[in-house]
């Protein structure tokens, strides 16, 4: 007989095999001011930080009862695999590897430790499109070092130490928008570092859908033909088509995705995608010695089959991993299975009607410049209050403020998650983003009004009236 687990032992194990990130606090709350499992949850986030759905506790229920030994989930872990090829190949194609990682913040190691492998005594110059807009933890790892406390063993570690002395890297970060909120072609900037560095092995990092929805131009991997350059493109939205992925591959960028933004799996789930064109070059590297201390980031299970024993890592099978990537490819098949033509009409017409809601209150909402060229899943807003504009630090108050609360006795819906603050320069906006989950259910209850979302617009003018009231208060007492 199957049985079912509590939700406190569910929590225990979704917030595993990670770093602090999703550790819970007493109140069972992760840094992001959500529960890992939670009912009546509207998710309006692009960003990591999804409650559990009821049908993911399904499906990991399900998981539980049917994996006993370290080999069923060795095997599980090779059915996402074979899916997740199945899903962005090409027919009759075979045009990549899978390196999993434990969060997406982790997949910015993988190109160093590539760069180490292949060449180890090079000094590494490591440049970052849209800066601001990607993950709080970038930094860090571009630099080689640890961004979190913890490790997916669940090991301390030193935050801000270098996990490699030998390992030469220079971290170049290049701003998505200027002051103004106006979006930057990095293309210059890049081309004139190239060109002045020809001693360096260059990793250049784009991204194709930051939080608010940036794609960078991918026509800049063919204008810049230098054999020192490493490219990847940082797809961790993944709200792309096999298309583009397939394309990228071909001119041997590697991939960043995740499951947990757009298909709304449990947090954390990352994956890199090399191609078979790298990865036939890394196998036939006789020294891996140069990149052993990755060892303490990755485990020889994170590695394809033929890669596992020659790295020398921890022999650690990472359970919650893989609950968090077999959610993510079940709702990958499910949101494949409709039509994508309904699929786009009710994401433009979800968008239509919410922009619409947000100028309704032009007093409190101003679009961000540019919204043509983002994703049409996100939107994004600045704020404001009797004429001024909230600042990173009030949004990210206002931000928790409105996750944190019950919603229960005026609403459908118990709680809310929205895009967490994002900062650029001295100034900061909020998103309102919708992943898969939510379209299937509009296009399922072919949704024209899109009441719940209109609701969230009157939730954030609320909640940022009782902020301001609030501080009234402690000012005149």
């Amino acid at each position: 007989m199957n049985k079912k687990i509590k939700n406190e032992d569910l929590n225990q194990i979704l917030s595993k095999g990670a770093d602090d990130r999703i550790y819970l606090n007493e109140n069972g709350l992760t840094k992001y001011g959500v529960p890992l499992t939670g009912k009546d949850f509207v998710t309006r986030g692009s960003c990591t930080c999804n409650p559990t759905s009821k049908e993911d506790i399904q499906l990991i229920n399900e998981l539980l009862n049917e994996l006993h030994s370290d080999q069923d989930w060795i095997k599980q872990q090779e059915k996402i695999t074979i899916t997740l090829k199945s899903i962005i190949n090409i027919e009759k194609e075979d045009a990549f590897e899978i390196v999993y990682t434990p969060s997406g913040t982790d997949i910015v190691y993988l190109p160093l430790l590539l760069a180490q492998l292949l060449k180890p005594d090079q000094e590494i110059h490591n440049i970052f499109t849209c800066f601001e807009e990607i993950g709080s933890g970038t930094k860090l790892a571009s630099e080689a070092k640890f961004y979190s406390s913890y490790n997916q063993f669940g090991n301390k570690i030193v935050k801000t130490k270098k996990l490699d002395q030998n390992i030469n890297v220079k971290s170049i970060f290049l701003n998505a928008r200027t002051s103004d909120g106006d979006i930057i072609n990095p293309e210059i900037e890049i081309k004139k570092w190239v060109s002045e560095n020809p001693q360096a092995l260059i990793i250049i990092n784009l991204v194709y859908g930051s939080k608010s929805g940036i794609e960078d131009n991918l026509s800049l991997i063919d204008k810049i033909n230098a054999p020192n350059i490493i490219w990847t493109t940082d797809l961790c939205q993944f709200r792309h088509s096999k298309e583009i992925l397939n394309i990228l591959l071909k001119k041997n960028c590697l991939l960043f995705i995740t499951g947990s933004k757009f298909y709304q799996s449990p947090p954390f789930c990352g994956a890199l995608l090399m191609s078979q064109s790298i990865f036939s070059k890394i196998m036939k590297v006789s020294n891996w010695n140069p990149i052993s201390n990755f060892g303490q980031i990755f485990s020889k299970h994170d590695f394809p089959q033929s890669m596992k024993d020659k790295t020398g890592f921890p022999d650690f099978l990472n359970k919650s991993r893989i609950l968090r990537w077999s959610c993510a490819v079940k709702e990958i098949e499910r949101f494949n299975k409709f039509d994508k033509n309904i699929i786009d009409h009710k994401i433009n017409l979800w968008r239509k009607t919410i922009v619409e809601a947000l100028l309704n209150h032009g007093d409190v909402f101003e679009l961000m410049p540019h919204q043509e060229q983002s994703n049409k899943t996100i939107l994004s807003f600045r704020i404001m209050y009797d004429g001024k504009y909230l600042d990173h630090n009030q949004l990210k108050e206002l931000f928790l403020k409105i996750v944190k609360s019950d919603y229960r006795l005026t609403n459908t819906f118990s709680n809310i998650t929205i895009g967490q603050p994002v900062a650029y320069g001295k100034k900061s906006f909020l998103r309102l983003a919708i992943g898969s989950k939510n379209i299937r259910q509009f296009v399922t209850e072919d949704e024209h009004y899109f009441q719940t979302d209109k609701e969230i617009v009157q939730i954030i003018i609320s909640k940022l009236k009782e902020s301001k009231d609030e501080n009234k208060r402690i000012k005149n007492t």
